[in-house]
């Protein structure tokens, strides 16, 4: 009864990978230039240039002090004109603001 008993097989040695290619270059793009319009002369962080005349909101007609829109009004864009809204219409309809809703939907 004495069974002679092969040793397990050892797996041979795994291969090394091939080394790794690099790839090569991709040159990057030129980046594209915008077409500045009337609506975005502004840049971003710089005060708005002042409205010509008084300003008025788009929402429920208060007007303005002065000749520039105040800091505490919302300033907004739509269909290519720039629409100004006071502070008391601004905080009514802040969720349809935030949700980007034109103010036709408020």
């Amino acid at each position: 009864m004495d069974e002679e008993t092969d040793p397990p097989e050892q797996p041979a040695a795994p291969e090394q990978p091939a080394p790794l290619e690099q790839p090569a270059a991709l040159a990057r793009p030129e980046p594209l230039e915008r077409p500045e319009s009337p609506e975005q002369s502004g840049k971003p962080g710089q005060p708005e240039p002042p409205a010509a005349g008084s300003v008025v909101c788009a929402r429920c007609g208060t007007t303005a002090e002065g000749d520039t829109v105040p800091v505490t009004w919302l300033s907004s864009v739509e269909d290519g004109r720039r629409l100004h809204f006071c502070e008391g219409c601004a905080r009514l309809h802040i969720r349809a603001i935030e949700s980007r809703l034109d103010s036709l939907w408020w």
